[in-house]
């Protein structure tokens, strides 16, 4: 089951993130296929859509609990650092975020619902 989850998820991430990506410029702008691990909960997999804008970035994590898409826009730090909010589509509190993008890897935290994720992925395009 998890092939055409995968492949659903990559196609959503393509058309969602299709049009940011274009106007986007920067070199960690891509979708990465991340796990979600948290205690007592079941490995998520999802993708997270990052777009760069100078030292301005926009995360987007797909398929995530219970909603389609949660995002958050933070700051990039010189370590490839970035850490903000992360916001429902209709704008509610989510939670937050903190990632740190090595190479084609992404790594770092999402808490959502108070619930502490940790997370780890790599750049499918």
């Amino acid at each position: 089951m998890r092939g055409p989850r995968w492949l659903g998820l990559l196609l959503l991430a393509a058309v969602l993130g299709g049009a940011s990506l274009a106007v986007a410029a920067g070199p960690l702008d891509g979708i990465y296929l991340v796990t979600l691990d948290a205690a007592g909960v079941e490995s998520l997999s999802s993708a997270l859509i990052a777009t760069q804008n100078g030292s301005q970035m926009v995360v987007i994590l797909l398929d995530l609990l219970d909603s389609p898409l949660v995002f958050g826009v933070g700051q990039l730090t010189a370590q490839q650092q970035v850490t903000g909010s992360l916001r429902f589509a209709d704008d509610l509190g989510a939670g937050e975020f903190n990632v740190t993008f090595q190479g084609a890897n992404v790594t770092g935290s999402a808490t959502l619902f108070e619930v502490p994720f940790s997370l780890r992925g790599t750049k499918a395009f």
